[in-house]
């Protein structure tokens, strides 16, 4: 699921900025809902009736409210929110702070692009190292980590003055955010399933649903607090200082995350598959 959301973050970017050559400011507003438009039908002659799967002891079993007492998916949904937000971040940060280097809102749309597709990349690669390895937690961990360490290069941050701001080490930020992004937010969706099924909830349609709807309320939340904060610590200090209290947010989210104990069991080439 997540490689196709990546696939559309990458097209997306491409493809509004054709349409809006060819036909200016509505044109890819009136194409995307066309678009949506004509999927409605395919919809209801692919989609299976809810009613032809629904089963009356799902109903009464499973619960939103139930989900969201379980520990281990509020932790989840705060990775979730933490990770989503960083994109949310950089949408109106970025391209302001790539200005000081004479770069044009179409160049700033690649690197967007870029990053969009390194992580499509990834997505396949850490869904299978997570379902062969059992590590989703020990990926969500280096993940986070690895992003913190990219925020920081981004600014860069404040506390390496050492590092001289240039527009070669941006790029190879935004590229290693896709990749670093793709390893901490993939595991978390089969992470919060399997926290579900510990916490009772049975393995049917009605759990993956409500399951879904945490994931997605969680990461929505994410992409509103990321640019709303992020563009208000940009406003009055710096990118630099922005990007570090991001990073340092996202550190310390792998400090909440549980089952510390299955970091340390875990054999070497276990950890290398994560990065490879």
């Amino acid at each position: 699921m997540e490689t196709f959301v990546g696939l559309g973050m990458s097209a997306g970017p491409a493809l509004g900025g054709a349409l809006y050559s060819l036909g200016g400011y509505e044109l890819p507003f009136y194409s995307l809902g066309a678009f949506m438009m004509a999927t409605v039908p395919v919809c209801l002659i692919v989609l299976p009736d809810p009613q032809t799967t629904k089963n009356n002891n799902e109903s009464q079993s499973s619960s939103l409210l139930r989900l969201i007492r379980i520990p281990a998916v509020l932790i989840v949904s705060l990775v979730v929110t933490v990770l989503c937000g960083i994109w949310g971040f950089l949408d109106p940060t970025l391209a302001p702070h790539l200005s000081d280097f004479g770069v044009t809102p179409e160049t700033t749309g690649i690197l967007f692009l870029l990053m969009a597709a390194t992580y499509s990349i990834t997505c396949p690669i850490v869904g299978r190292i997570g379902d062969k390895w059992n590590c989703k937690y020990t990926m969500m961990c280096i993940g986070s980590i690895l992003t913190a360490g990219c925020l920081i290069l981004m600014g860069p941050s404040v506390i390496l003055p050492c590092i001289q701001n240039d527009m070669s080490l941006n790029t190879l930020a935004v590229l290693l955010l896709g990749i670093t992004l793709g390893i901490g937010v993939i595991p978390t969706f089969q992470a919060m399933l399997d926290a579900a099924y510990e916490g009772g909830f049975e393995d049917n349609t009605i759990t993956y649903g409500l399951v879904s709807s945490v994931f997605s309320a969680t990461s929505s939340l994410g992409e509103f607090l990321g640019p709303s904060v992020g563009g208000v610590l940009f406003e009055y200090y710096s990118f630099d200082f922005a990007s570090t209290c991001v990073a340092i947010t996202t550190a310390t989210t792998v400090t909440r995350i549980k089952k510390p104990k299955q970091y340390l069991k875990l054999p070497l080439k276990l950890l290398v598959s994560c990065f490879f």
